[in-house]
């Protein structure tokens, strides 16, 4: 019934509309820049066409298959159609039935026959039965007429309702037919208005990877200028960098010498403080030589043996006072012109200054700061000053 000439072909259209799909996105892809600035365009135009295909292809499967169902379609016919699925089942019980009323119906007649012919005085005579014998024939011609009617009437009735099956069929066929026409023209519609919507589609991606490519064009560009002004900075700072190298090393090599300066000075203050108490400590031994040595006695050169509590090096011995038990005037009221030059290993502050009244600088602690770490170490005079044993401190 489709695909003559002068007829609407669905399959036709159908695969008229993927072709037109196809050829289109090839056109696309073709008058796009180049694979290799736009490879990424490509991928993305492929995905665009690919539903479009897809239901060009779906669209070409529904129209071959309503083609199919059209083509195969075979008219029915009486002849070759088995008209015993229209029968009436219960025909041959009807037949049945009416056969057994009629021959009741016989029998009632011979019944009659017979008591007539009782009463005339002829039962069982010629007469007799030729009666019954005609009751015989109209009851088998009309047995015969009732089940051929039955028959004839069922047949009827089948054919006629076999032939509106065909008639049925054909009707529906002819629906399905012109459906299947109309639902391929319409997906053939739908496919030219998707392929319109991928083509548009196609170029707004095409006009958007042409504005990627020149932003990332332009951001490479500002990106090779920030990379020079990071270099250029780089090296203003590895200038500065070697300027203050050169620097921190001239003020470490100015600070070696004023540590060196503040050492040699130190050193000298410690020899003038060991000079001075020496000479302090060895005015009463003088003192007692002279009037010795006046009356001509020999001076008193004895040794005198101490020894240091805790078997430690004292903090006379780091001043290089020697060892000595005696207490030193060391409280901070006896003092004046105090200031700090130094501390002891142990963290204990020493001072030079001068005793109240006195010229001479001397070098030691104080007696407040030992008596408050190490308390053995400080005594009380009679006036209530307070001295340290030196030989107790611990350099």
């Amino acid at each position: 019934m489709y695909g003559k000439p002068g007829q609407f072909s669905g399959a036709a259209a159908a695969s008229g509309g993927l072709q037109n799909a196809m050829t289109a996105t090839t056109n696309v892809m073709r008058n796009a820049t180049g694979p290799n600035q736009w490879g990424g365009t490509f991928g993305r135009l492929s995905q665009t066409s690919a539903p479009v295909v897809q239901a060009a292809s779906a669209n070409l499967g529904e129209a071959r298959q309503g083609l199919s169902q059209g083509i195969g379609f075979q008219e029915g016919q009486i002849a070759s159609t088995d008209l015993g699925q229209y029968q009436n089942p219960y025909q041959q019980q009807v037949i049945d039935n009416a056969t057994g009323d009629l021959n009741r119906a016989r029998q009632m007649t011979q019944n009659d026959i017979g008591a007539q012919a009782t009463a005339a005085g002829a039962f069982g005579g010629s007469r007799h039965g030729l009666v019954e014998a005609e009751n015989n024939r109209n009851f088998a011609e009309s047995v015969s007429d009732m089940a051929a009617q039955q028959r004839m009437a069922g047949f009827n009735n089948a054919q006629g309702m076999a032939q509106q099956d065909i008639a049925n069929r054909m009707q529906g066929q002819q629906m399905r037919t012109g459906a299947a026409s109309q639902l391929g023209g319409l997906n053939l519609a739908n496919a030219q208005r998707r392929d319109q919507v991928s083509m548009a589609n196609a170029q707004n991606q095409l006009a958007n990877d042409r504005n990627q490519l020149a932003a990332a064009q332009a951001g490479q560009s500002r990106s090779v200028q920030n990379k020079q002004l990071k270099l250029q900075a780089a090296g203003q700072l590895a200038g500065m960098g070697g300027q203050a190298f050169n620097q921190s090393n001239q003020i470490n090599q100015q600070m070696a010498q004023n540590g060196a300066m503040q050492q040699a000075m130190q050193q000298q203050l410690i020899n003038a403080g060991k000079g001075q108490f020496a000479g302090w400590t060895g005015a009463p031994q003088n003192a007692l030589n002279l009037p010795l040595m006046a009356v001509g006695a020999a001076p008193n050169v004895g040794t005198q043996t101490t020894t240091q509590s805790g078997g430690g090096s004292g903090l006379m011995d780091a001043l290089g006072f020697g060892a000595s038990l005696l207490p030193f005037l060391s409280d901070r009221r006896a003092k004046e012109d105090i200031r700090r030059v130094g501390q002891t290993d142990s963290g204990l502050p020493i001072y030079t200054y001068r005793y109240k009244g006195g010229d001479t600088f001397h070098m030691g602690v104080m007696a407040q700061e030992v008596e408050a770490v190490q308390p053995e170490a400080v005594v009380e005079r009679p006036d209530g000053l307070k001295a340290v044993r030196y030989d107790l401190i611990e350099a």
